[in-house]
C-alpha cells in the first residue's frame, strides 16, 4: 500500500462561498517542506476557484474584515490517483477518505 498526502487551502469567508485556492495531492509522506513556488516532486496540482491549476494567494474585496486561510494536510492510505488540474469537488471526495488530517489557519485583509 502506498501511502500519500494531500494539502487543501480554502476560504470559508468568500462572498460565493468556501473558495478554493491551492490542492496539491500525491505528495510522499517523506516529503517536510516545499521550496517557495515549487511542489515536491511527483506531486500534482489540481485546479482552484480561480479556474487555474496551482496556488491562487488571497485576495479577499477590499474593506471586508480579514479572511481565514485554513491549510489542511490530509493522509490518505493510498496514493491519490488523481490527475493534474483535478477539479476541487473531485479532490474533495478523494480526500473524504483520509486516515488523518491537521490544519492551520491564517487570516488575510486588504487595505
Amino acid at each position: 500500500m502506498t501511502r500519500s498526502l494531500a494539502l487543501l487551502m480554502e476560504d470559508p469567508d468568500a462572498p460565493s462561498g468556501t473558495f478554493v485556492h491551492w490542492t496539491v495531492y500525491g505528495i510522499a509522506p517523506s516529503v517536510r517542506r516545499f521550496d517557495a513556488g515549487k511542489v515536491p516532486n511527483g506531486a500534482e496540482q489540481g485546479e482552484n476557484s480561480f479556474g487555474d491549476d496551482g496556488y491562487g494567494g488571497p485576495c479577499p474585496p477590499e474593506g471586508d474584515d480579514p479572511h481565514h486561510y485554513v491549510f489542511t494536510l490530509y493522509a490518505l492510505k493510498d496514493a491519490s490517483a488523481l490527475p493534474a488540474g483535478a477539479k476541487p469537488d473531485d479532490v474533495r471526495a478523494k480526500l473524504a477518505g483520509a486516515v488523518a488530517r491537521g490544519t492551520f489557519t491564517g487570516t488575510y485583509a486588504r487595505g
